[in-house]
């Protein structure tokens, strides 16, 4: 007997969902048809809980075809491209920073631009949220410099990272950026923040930064480590001091240059 698989209850679509593992296998459930499309749009939350759940899944590549905006998945496991392509708009030519299933890229404004590839499949309307728009950097001081980098707008962050998925935890997503005037640090609290706060230049050069435990820790081009608690700091009573200005933190510094030798 012919069964139509268009027309399975809801209850059991998000059934199905729910035990999905692999965010190729919920672009692959959200293609079998219009049903399960709107199934997987409904969930809108579920791909965004599969990629921050902690849980170790095989790393794919994304790479760019020919095509105006498309761009291929590979899975290193299978050691295969997957027969689905993603959109992500041609403005976007580097990706400055990836984490938790989310792309950080610039654009033209010097503005920092978080995008979810999973949820921007070729062919259907892009989901709501697949692109979040940051406020802009403040470009270069002089008129040389700023036409300079516009052409370059692409390799002004040189390296970005969030703290949360900006779609479930919001509240706790802060993206931190390396900018390349002095490689120094900026970053932006979702939800929070207006403008980005940028570090004192007392602290510049820096090559690295990470989260980890809470804190960030950035390394500079002296081999200095340098650790500091954004959280902590603004949720304290002191909170309005580092709204708009980087007042020092408590920076641990720790030579590591013997630890290469």
């Amino acid at each position: 007997m012919h069964q139509d698989w268009s027309k399975l209850p809801l209850h059991l679509l998000d059934s199905i969902l729910e035990r999905l593992e692999l965010p190729s296998n919920y672009l692959r459930f959200s293609v079998v048809c219009k049903s399960w499309y709107c199934a997987a749009k409904d969930g809108k939350n579920l791909l965004a809980k599969i990629m921050s759940s902690g849980h170790y899944y095989p790393p794919m590549l994304l790479f760019h075809t020919n095509e105006n905006n498309a761009w291929n998945l590979y899975s290193v496991p299978e050691n295969k491209v997957l027969d689905i392509q993603l959109e992500i708009p041609n403005i976007y030519k580097r990706f400055c920073g990836s984490s938790k299933g989310w792309l950080i890229a610039m654009d033209d404004n010097f503005g920092v631009n978080l995008i979810n590839p999973f949820l921007r499949m070729k062919g259907r309307k892009p989901k709501e949220n697949s692109i979040i728009h940051l406020p802009s950097l403040t470009p270069p001081p002089t008129a040389s410099r700023r036409a300079f980098w516009r052409t370059k707008y692409e390799r002004f962050v040189y390296k970005a990272i969030i703290t949360a998925d900006p779609i479930i935890n919001p509240d706790d997503c802060i993206v931190v950026v390396i900018y390349v005037e002095r490689c120094r640090l900026a970053f932006i609290r979702l939800n929070k923040d207006i403008s980005w706060t940028y570090m004192a230049e007392d602290y510049k050069t820096i090559e690295e930064v990470a989260y980890v435990d809470r804190k960030f820790y950035a390394v500079d081009n002296r081999s200095k480590v340098l650790c500091f608690d954004i959280v902590s700091q603004f949720n304290s009573k002191y909170r309005k001091d580092f709204t708009w200005r980087w007042t020092a933190p408590k920076v641990v510094h720790q030579d590591i240059s013997d630890g290469f030798k």
